[in-house]
Order: structure tokens, then sequence, then C-alpha cells
């Protein structure tokens, strides 16, 4: 039998990743605007963050219609609070290299383009890992409905 505490803990993680989540989603947009040239790839990397956002969400729900938990395999709970560690680890970095990222000021020349470079580099790192939050929800969301 499942612990409810558990649950709920699973209900807390997922709204607040889904919160953090849009946070990240509102600095992407702000990015967007100021690169129009990374658009697309920005763009890109919000739909794969609401992607996540809507699947922890699903979890939410499917976690607050389990009132005691009993039929819930423990082994999924365990699963489910790793997810949500690593998706908050994810998150969190991404939200904070995007924070820095859009406080800067834009720069011209050689410098400023190399500066760019790298960060599209640490972007792609990180969009690389949001895809990988992508398939690992939807694998989740595939067993817990099963």
């Amino acid at each position: 039998m499942a612990d409810p505490v558990t649950i709920q803990s699973i209900v807390n993680g997922s709204l607040a990743l889904a919160f953090e989540i849009g946070t990240v989603v509102r600095e992407l947009y702000g990015i967007s605007q100021k690169l129009k040239h990374v658009q697309l790839a920005i763009l890109s990397a919000t739909s794969e963050c609401e992607t996540v956002q809507a699947a922890w969400s699903a979890v939410m729900k499917w976690a607050q219609g389990q009132p005691d938990g009993a039929s819930i395999e423990p082994e999924l709970l365990k699963r489910l609070n790793k997810s949500l560690q690593l998706g908050n680890m994810v998150i969190s970095a991404f939200g904070d290299d995007l924070l820095a990222w859009n406080r800067k000021p834009a720069r011209s020349g050689f410098l400023g383009r190399s500066k760019i470079l790298w960060e599209e580099s640490t972007f792609s790192q990180h969009q690389f890992r949001i895809r990988g939050q992508v398939a690992a929800m939807t694998l989740l969301l595939q067993v817990i409905n099963l």
C-alpha cells in the first residue's frame, strides 16, 4: 500500500515543477524577442517545456485521484519522485542560465558574437536535457495509463 504522504508529495512536486516551467517559458519568450536569429530554436524549446509542464499537470491530476494510494505500485511512486527531482534539477539549471542570459546587454563585434555562440552551445545542451524529460514523461504517462 502506498503512503498518502508520498502521493501528496507528488501532487505538490508536480505543481511546483509546472510553475517553474512556466517561469522558464516566460524567460524563453523574452529571449526570443531579443534574439530573432535564434527564434526557431527558442520556440522549439518553449514547446518542449510546455509539453513537460502539461505532463506534470496530468501526473498531478492523476495523483489527486488516488485517495488512499492503495492501488499504486511503490516502484512507480519511487520512479515518479526521482523524475520530479531530476525534472526540478534540469528546469532549475535551464531557468538560471536563461535568467542570466536574458539580463545581459546585447554586445556587438567579435567578442559579443563568440559569447552568443557559447551560449547557443549551452542552450543546445539544455534543450537536449529537456527533450530527455519529454521522452521520460511520455513513458511515465503511458505506464500510469496501463
